[in-house]
């Protein structure tokens, strides 16, 4: 009776939430540089990197890509120590970029969160998966916790419900559909970041 209670009240808090607003980067920023210039800037920049991409990967360059290092997860798992070290710090940034996101200041130009996350992991990361391979399948932050939780109590993640084959993607569209309705509202951000 018990587990019951908690889903119902899991799924009634699931379905009553309002919106995170996690995509308000701070104030509006006017360019030093009409508008038509920066879009046809971004344009070009954008069409260019599809042809210089179109230009070099081809079906066969791409079946023997010799540009990259494949990183083999079993011989990584052998190296031991250079591994655990890479874990460790990968779990350490995850929470490093959550706690400066939560603690640090509010404005997210002087953030380490932000320029965390942007630039060295979406930006940088990605150029350094596409050189030396999928690294972050090794040092995933969170495969790195949900490992240790699982070593710890055997069992913790197994699936405690069956999920109802009958709601198909429907959670994921409502939830879709929230996020999307509200950061095309026009009222005004609330809390602290806004």
């Amino acid at each position: 009776m018990e587990k019951v209670a908690r889903g119902v009240a899991a799924l009634i808090l699931l379905l009553c939430s309002g919106s995170a607003l996690a995509h308000m980067m701070g104030v509006v920023y006017n360019l030093p540089i009409p508008f038509w210039m920066y879009a046809f800037a971004a344009s070009a920049a954008l069409v260019l990197s599809f042809l210089v991409v179109g230009y070099f990967v081809t079906a066969q360059g791409a079946a023997r890509n010799f540009r990259t290092i494949d990183v083999d997860v079993r011989a990584a798992m052998a190296a031991g120590a250079t591994l655990r070290t890479m874990r460790a710090l990968s779990v350490f940034a995850l929470l490093l970029t959550i706690l400066t996101g939560l603690l640090g200041p509010a404005n997210p130009f002087g953030n380490f969160s932000v320029t965390f996350f942007w630039i060295i992991f979406a930006l940088g990361f990605t150029y350094l998966t596409a050189l030396i391979g999928d690294l972050y399948a090794l040092i995933n932050p969170w495969r790195v916790i949900c490992d240790g939780i699982e070593r710890l109590s055997p069992g913790a993640f197994r699936p405690r419900l069956r999920y109802p084959p009958w709601l198909g993607y429907y959670p994921r569209w409502r939830s879709t559909w929230r996020s999307s309705g509200s950061s095309c509202s026009a009222r005004p951000p609330r809390g602290r970041w806004g």
